[in-house]
């Protein structure tokens, strides 16, 4: 549960993100001449993506592991 609470605002922003850089790179080769330039910054925009995501993957379960390790009643106790 906290793994999914973690992880649906970065796959919703991934989601938001792609479909903008995607939009995004349709408009950018009216700006730039070299045809090298034009694959380099579509194909960046989705290599940026994987880093990210496995950084936010373990940030969200390294404490996900850490919580369901508690005891439920003595996490209740303390409340």
């Amino acid at each position: 549960m906290i793994l999914v609470d973690g992880l649906t605002p970065v796959i919703v922003g991934t989601v938001i993100g792609l479909a903008l850089s995607y939009l995004a790179s349709r408009t950018l080769p009216a700006f730039v001449v070299l045809k090298q330039l034009q694959t380099a910054a579509s194909g960046s925009l989705f290599l940026a993506v994987v880093p990210l995501a496995v950084a936010a993957g373990v940030a969200c379960y390294l404490p996900a592991r850490r919580a369901s390790r508690v005891d439920p009643n003595v996490a209740l106790r303390e409340l």
